[in-house]
């Protein structure tokens, strides 16, 4: 367990870091990912739909451990365009760039106290 928490510390985006608002974010794995007959190494991602946020929110429903997870892969895969078994066999440290990527349009930064007397 202290590993799988050292490494979301490790890796996710800070929480008090801003997310990326770029256009798009283009993944390049150092090993290909093979479903069936074809391999994936490039996953293009863009600004999700509100469609696309409603459908993974669906996920988080249960407000469990499990859902958060299931609806970090569903936008990740509708995003991506990969199919189900393709992300699901990507190396979690670019499956975590690819989430935080997408999530930051959902959340922003750590909101700062309370504005300087100077301000």
């Amino acid at each position: 367990m202290r590993f799988v928490a050292a490494f979301e510390n490790d890796n996710r985006r800070n929480l008090e870091e801003e997310p990326s608002l770029d256009p798009s974010l283009t993944l390049v794995l150092d090993s290909p990912v093979k479903t069936n007959k074809t391999e994936f190494d490039t996953m293009h991602l863009r600004e999700p739909t509100v469609m696309e946020r409603k459908i993974s929110g669906v996920k988080k429903r249960n407000k469990n451990l499990r859902s958060y997870y299931d609806a970090e892969v569903q936008l990740v895969k509708d995003v991506s365009e990969w199919p189900l078994a393709a992300v699901l066999a990507m190396p979690i440290s670019q499956f975590v760039k690819a989430s935080d990527y997408l999530q930051g349009f959902f959340m922003s930064g750590q909101k700062t106290g309370m504005r300087s007397p100077m301000m």
